[in-house]
């Protein structure tokens, strides 16, 4: 919900966005984030908008606990189920029962949707259809693979989504919709074990989400050239695949949510001084 009491201060004081974001030496997009209540500043940002405006903190912020100059800070209670920061919640296995519908948090984006996809966790096809909906309602869509993503093939044409072949591996995978973002970790695991989630939602400048996506944005100047043929997501690499990135670590997980591959065994464990290869895939 937009901070209308800051919205109605600027627009008094006959301010723009921008030029506030000079007047207290902050980036646009913080001002932005803080008019569109996506995020609420520090206490002390909040005295120094509040200042800039000749206004009280509480007048821009009512339900936030803010303190005269001069005065300690007063607590605010201790809530047991609060979330950390841009932590929302936490799974072990992303098919828990109350761990996050990934379709259903993609259906909700308006701006944006982001993926880190991996061969080793495919989006499911509810997620892909979600996908598309959204882009065919005009949201940007960015996606990083890792070689071996067919599913993605009724995405790879449309107008407003870019694929493009990672340069760099990752032992996690990441679905951005606008402020909201889930991460998926691959970790060691009988074959087909759903991996551990983690729900981010953005509150804070430089937390935790903002990290994930300033990790994203390196990883997407590093990426390859937009791919427009289907042929070039290459087939779903098999644990006996040489060239592939988990190859002869059968402890990967290798689905998403609601996705399972039953005809996938575990391969036999190559010998200690023989180090898994790892993307980039190059040749001998």
């Amino acid at each position: 919900m937009s901070n209308q009491n800051l919205k109605h201060a600027l627009t008094t004081a006959g301010l723009t966005v921008e030029a506030f974001a000079e007047i207290i030496e902050v980036d646009p997009k913080t001002v932005q984030r803080w008019v569109a209540g996506a995020t609420v500043p520090y206490q002390r940002n909040q005295a120094t908008v509040a200042q800039a405006l000749g206004l009280e903190p509480h007048d821009l912020w009512p339900d936030t606990i803010t303190t005269s100059p001069g005065q300690p800070a007063r607590p605010e209670p201790a809530d047991p189920g609060a979330p950390l920061g841009d932590v929302v919640g936490s799974w072990g296995h992303a098919n828990d029962p109350d761990a996050p519908d990934v379709a259903a948090i993609v259906s909700q984006a308006e701006r944006r949707v982001d993926v880190r996809h991996d061969s080793r966790a495919r989006l499911t096809d509810s997620t892909i259809t979600a996908i598309l909906d959204r882009a065919d309602h005009g949201c940007q869509v960015q996606i990083v693979i890792n070689p071996g993503a067919p599913e993605l093939t009724p995405l790879i044409r449309h107008q407003q989504v870019e694929i493009r072949i990672a340069g760099t591996f990752n032992d996690h995978a990441t679905v951005r919709a606008d402020d909201e973002m889930l991460v998926f970790f691959v970790l060691a695991g009988p074959p087909g074990q759903h991996p551990p989630v983690l729900h981010l939602r953005r509150r804070t400048d430089g937390g935790l989400f903002d990290r994930f996506i300033d990790h994203r944005q390196v990883e997407r100047a590093k990426a390859g050239d937009r791919l427009t043929d289907p042929a070039q997501l290459g087939d779903r690499p098999h644990l006996d695949d040489p060239h592939r990135p988990d190859h002869g670590d059968t402890g990967r997980a290798t689905q998403t949510p609601g996705q399972t591959d039953p005809t996938e065994q575990p391969s036999t464990p190559p010998p200690e001084d023989h180090l898994p290869r790892r993307w980039p895939r190059r040749s001998d």
